[in-house]
C-alpha cells in the first residue's frame, strides 16, 4: 500500500463509487489499477447482465501522473466496451488541470 494514496469503495444499488485521497504517483497507479479492475469485474462482468456505473470522487487528489491517466482511460474504455459508464466526480484543481492538458476532461469527468 502506498502511504501517499488511499482509495475507498462503496456500493450503491446502481453503481460502484470510489473516493481517492492523496497523490497518484507512479507507485500508486498499481493500487488504483487493482481497485478499478475489480470494480469493472464486479459492476460489468463479462457475459453478465448488470450494466452499472463506476464513479470516482477525486476532489482530494493532489497529484495525477501520466500513469494514473493511463489507468483512468483504460477503465473508461473497459466500461464503454461493456456497456457501462465510468466518470470522475468532483476533480480537484490538480486533476482538472492534468485532464485539461491531456484533452480528457470532457470525456472522463463530471462536476
Amino acid at each position: 500500500m502506498n502511504n501517499d494514496f488511499t482509495i475507498t469503495r462503496t456500493n450503491d444499488s446502481d453503481c460502484v463509487r470510489y473516493e481517492a485521497f492523496g497523490r497518484i504517483t507512479t507507485a500508486a497507479t498499481l493500487e488504483l489499477e487493482k481497485a478499478l479492475n475489480q470494480a469493472v469485474e464486479d459492476a460489468m462482468p463479462r457475459g453478465g447482465h448488470e450494466r452499472r456505473s463506476i464513479f470516482i470522487n477525486m476532489n482530494k487528489v493532489t497529484l495525477l501522473t501520466s500513469g494514473g491517466i493511463r489507468v483512468l482511460l483504460k477503465t473508461y474504455k473497459q466500461c464503454e466496451n461493456r456497456g457501462g459508464k465510468f466518470r470522475i466526480e468532483r476533480p480537484s484543481e490538480a486533476v482538472s488541470s492534468v485532464l485539461g492538458l491531456a484533452a480528457l476532461h470532457h470525456m472522463l469527468s463530471r462536476n
